[in-house]
């Protein structure tokens, strides 16, 4: 039996604490594959772009992950946002982006 590749997605995986993250994981033996909306500068990451906070475009981005590796070991949710601003000066639409990312991303 071939052991599988011990594949893990970490969403927000292109910079800060994601790309530490994923390069830990490659030092780990792990195959990290970043999810976010922006490009890693680190070409060496396997990268989907997506949004997480829209439910099609994470079950799309599944689908293309399932449909490469056929696996998936783990899970990392990392993606999350920060409007810098006390609730009183947060606009609807800064709330609702954190929202969105950061609790429906993880649902998603």
């Amino acid at each position: 039996m071939t052991e599988r590749k011990r594949t893990v997605i970490i969403t927000g995986g292109a910079r800060g604490i994601g790309l530490a993250i994923a390069n830990r994981l490659i030092s780990e033996g792990y195959t990290p594959i970043v999810i976010d909306v922006i490009e890693p500068q680190e070409k060496k990451l396997d990268y989907f772009k997506c949004d997480v906070s829209k439910e099609e475009e994470v079950k799309l981005t599944f689908q293309q992950i399932l449909s490469k590796y056929g696996y998936i070991y783990g899970l990392v949710n990392n993606a999350g946002v920060l409007r810098d601003r006390t609730i009183w000066k947060m606009t609807l639409e800064d709330f609702e982006f954190v929202i969105n990312v950061n609790l429906k991303g993880t649902f998603n």
